[in-house]
């Protein structure tokens, strides 16, 4: 239960450099690290809901721990796949249906934030989200 609640994003590290790598453009990129993200997490036992909100966009999906869901992200990337939950840590990992190609996302509770760490063909980057 410890990803239950509602999280603002306070910063960003290396984000940019990861939305280059997914080969977002470079207007949608700046309009990306100054969105404003809020998510809020509801979680009963091995299912989640997560409502993303944003300058950019509005959405909700569900998802169950090791069930895979499609799901389209905020740069219009259609991608597969599923979470599962690794110690402390959710794990997703996801294909791009364009190319098939992986991305990699980790949200963890450090220090009573919640760290999303993201990885897309060795680029890493982070948001930091503090609990509203």
């Amino acid at each position: 239960m410890a990803f239950s609640g509602t999280w603002k994003v306070e910063k960003n590290e290396n984000y940019e450099k990861f939305l280059e790598a997914m080969g977002v453009n470079v207007v949608k990129r700046a309009a990306a690290t100054v969105d404003n993200l809020c998510l809020t997490i509801t979680q009963e036992g091995d299912s989640f809901t997560v409502k993303e909100s944003s300058l950019i966009r509005s959405t909700e999906f569900a998802f169950s721990l090791g069930v895979a869901f499609d799901a389209n992200l905020a740069d219009g990337s259609d991608v597969n796949g599923s979470w599962t939950l690794e110690g402390n840590k959710l794990v997703g990992k996801f294909a791009r249906k364009d190319n098939g190609k992986i991305i990699t996302t980790t949200r963890e509770i450090i220090d009573g934030k919640l760290v999303q760490t993201m990885t897309f063909e060795g680029v890493e980057g982070k948001r930091i989200f503090k609990k509203q």
